[in-house]
């Protein structure tokens, strides 16, 4: 056998040097008549029956060059000594890259992500929606729902209002010049989150309401469902004194309204309505001829309002205006309302009722400081009344009430 190898050898020599290939076309075809030939050296072995070319034998393996394409310009589509399965007994000549190939067939040592590796776009982030700790109690546009419920679930304990000249004008001095009996107002929800000193005493005999008012404890409202109650009303029996109804001074009525919300607390939400209640009775109690005689009685009537609710986040901004609106069939109108108010923190929470015989705008108004935080107490409120006279008898223009400290 190794004869005929020789033989051959020489035969190809013979050959390269008639037609001038090149020598290491020459060393590569002697490669592969070795290889099928069973010939080689033992190393050679070693590697075609190991899985895995061990590394101290790797360096003693030269690459060979690479092939050189055939003169029709075409490339041999398979390489000898290149097994259908497994590595290769011996490392394979590289294959010759067409210049328009490189960019999709990069070399080994730089190979291609798979399609597994690929990593998808990113989507760029949204805008972050700002803090809770950013939204600032009072603002230009309007309050922390924290604050909102503090004007809710916080209340002016005193309910005596005075007559004014404006919404915000001094009291009229002679307000027995207006015609209409004592005026009172509050807006209270009824959570149980005050409790009146019992031990508290005033030398003198005072009105129960001050005695409830003169001395008080705080405590923030828990979660729950409550009524949120807010009051405007006629008074004709003053303390400790026979009733009013019969002066002569008293020449005209204020008629009642009631206005009672459900208000739905949660830790993160507060939760207004659904079903608002509204009452109003007319007051024809000036037309009473004295303070024993019977009192004549006015209309009365509780329009029915819908199952509307709104909802704020309690760490998030609620804008100024008409926080929610109710009405009925006939057109009656109940709007909440929160109101910036003229002077620094200062925020109105109000009803403005829009009824069948009572059309006014009620309002709280409130001061809440930048540093407040929810749970510390508010200072007390004052609030004000303006009442459309042009429901009465012979009546129009606007009249006016306030409470102060």
């Amino acid at each position: 056998m190794t004869n005929s190898v020789h033989f051959v050898a020489q035969r190809i020599r013979i050959m390269a040097a008639r037609h001038s290939l090149n020598l290491l076309t020459t060393s590569t075809a002697l490669v592969a008549l070795l290889a099928a030939c069973g010939g080689g050296s033992q190393r050679d072995k070693i590697v075609s029956s190991s899985p895995v070319p061990p590394t101290t034998l790797n360096t003693a393996v030269a690459t060979p060059p690479p092939v050189t394409p055939a003169r029709n310009g075409t490339t041999p589509t398979s390489q000898p000594n290149t097994p259908t399965n497994g590595v290769p007994n011996t490392s394979p000549p590289a294959p010759a890259v067409p210049p328009d190939q490189t960019a999709t067939n990069p070399p080994p040592a730089s190979p291609a992500p798979r399609q597994s590796e690929t990593l998808p776009t990113i989507p760029s982030a949204p805008t972050p929606a700002p803090s809770p700790a950013t939204v600032p109690n009072v603002s230009g546009k309007g309050v922390r729902g924290d604050a909102l419920l503090a004007m809710f679930e916080q209340n002016r304990c005193l309910t005596w209002a005075s007559s004014t000249t404006s919404y915000d004008g001094p009291v009229v001095e002679n307000g027995q010049a207006i015609g209409i009996a004592n005026v009172r107002m509050a807006a209270v929800l009824h959570a149980g989150n005050y409790t009146s000193d019992p031990n508290f005493w005033i030398p003198v005999g005072a009105p129960d309401e001050a005695l409830r008012c003169g001395k008080r404890y705080y405590h923030p409202v828990t979660p729950g469902t409550y009524q949120y109650i807010l009051y405007s009303k006629n008074d004709y029996k003053p303390f400790r004194s026979k009733p009013l109804y019969g002066e002569p001074w008293i020449k005209r009525g204020f008629n009642g309204l009631e206005v009672s919300y459900t208000i739905n607390i949660t830790a993160d939400t507060l939760e207004i309505g659904p079903y608002p209640k509204a009452k109003i009775e007319e007051d024809l109690g000036y037309l009473a001829t004295s303070w024993d005689s019977p009192i004549p009685q006015g209309r009365f009537d509780q329009p029915w309002f819908g199952s509307t609710s709104v909802i704020f986040r309690r760490d998030q901004e609620v804008p100024f205006g008409t926080l929610q609106e109710w009405t009925d069939h006939t057109g009656a109108a109940l709007r909440l309302m929160l109101i910036k108010g003229g002077k620094k923190d200062e925020v109105k929470l109000c009803t403005n009722a829009d009824l069948s015989f009572v059309k006014r705008l009620q309002c709280t108004v409130w001061r809440i400081p930048a540093d407040w935080k929810w749970g510390q107490e508010l200072k007390t409120p004052e609030g004000y009344i303006v009442d459309d006279r042009s429901v009465y008898p012979n009546e129009s223009g606007m009249l006016y009430w306030r409470v102060t400290n």
